[in-house]
């Protein structure tokens, strides 16, 4: 089974992008940007030219919680997708979502700031998720979620390919800085129905306590660890071996006393896929 990361090449396809306001053809976004297979990227594609990719030190980081990265056929899950860079004020987003072969895996579901747009490709019509004009023009770092329903049965892997761009809203389509990173998501459940999956661990947070709350549900002993850190990778909490029999448990972690904001929260055990939780305190 695939261990996580936040930043991990998967192997079958949802593709985010980021395209920031700044250039006509984009100001509220464009769709067939990614560097997916048969695409080319904001700065080959001529979206935005300046600099080569990952090269300005900014960060592009993605959350979900989807379990490990392994999807149950038919559940809907929230992907948040982060953009920090910096001394810029303007970011965008683009999302595809394909299979190996090149259509589209699951479905994308605008959010907040978001709208779907198609691009044709190879004769197929990929969906992509783009940013509103001016939605993304936060300082320093710009955070977009919406929802991704997985295929309806197990039909493969499906990849987040993702190109980002940090403007600097000059009006123009030069200076800006272009990121891609891109994140496979598997299939948990071969055989299993998505109504009789039950992930051995999920998780909740409650604001109005500042709890971060597990459901377990093992097979085997385990040895859990819960670490939480801000966007930016420092971690500042962390409780480790705790020991979690077989069967159903549940586990709650304050969060008080932590500053309003946004965390990462990782949790992981022996025998369990790491899990990844965006908390906003």
């Amino acid at each position: 089974m695939k261990r996580n990361f936040i930043l991990t090449v998967l192997s079958a396809s949802v593709f985010v992008l980021f395209f920031a306001a700044g250039y006509a053809d984009n100001d509220n976004g464009k769709a067939g940007a990614t560097g997916s297979p048969g695409e080319m990227t904001c700065n080959q594609s001529n979206c935005h030219t300046g600099v080569a990719t990952n090269s300005q030190g900014g960060t592009l980081a993605i959350t979900s919680d989807i379990p490990g990265w392994d999807y149950v056929p038919g559940e809907t899950y929230t992907i948040a997708v982060t953009m920090s860079q910096p001394g810029r004020s303007l970011f965008g987003l683009g999302v595809e979502a394909l299979f190996a072969s090149g259509e589209n895996g699951g479905t994308l579901i605008a959010g907040p700031g978001t709208q779907i747009k198609n691009a044709n490709v190879g004769g197929v019509a990929r969906k992509n998720i783009v940013h509103q004009e001016n939605a993304g023009a936060t300082p320093d770092e710009h955070t977009f979620e919406f929802s991704w329903t997985a295929p309806p049965t197990n039909e493969g892997d499906v990849t987040f390919y993702v190109a980002a761009n940090a403007a600097n809203g000059n009006g123009t389509k030069t200076g800006d800085w272009i990121y891609a990173v891109s994140q496979v998501v598997t299939s948990s459940s071969v055989g299993i129905g998505a109504s009789d999956y039950v992930p051995p661990v999920s998780w909740s947070f409650n604001p109005a306590t500042s709890a971060l709350s597990l459901s377990l549900n093992l097979m085997n002993p385990s040895s859990l660890s819960v670490h939480v850190y801000t966007p930016d990778g420092r971690e500042v909490m962390h409780r480790t071996g705790e020991s979690v029999n077989p069967g159903s448990d549940f586990r709650t972690y304050s969060l008080a006393q932590l500053p309003a904001g946004t965390y990462i929260a990782v949790i992981k055990g022996d025998g369990i896929d790491s899990v990844v939780a965006k908390v906003v305190r």
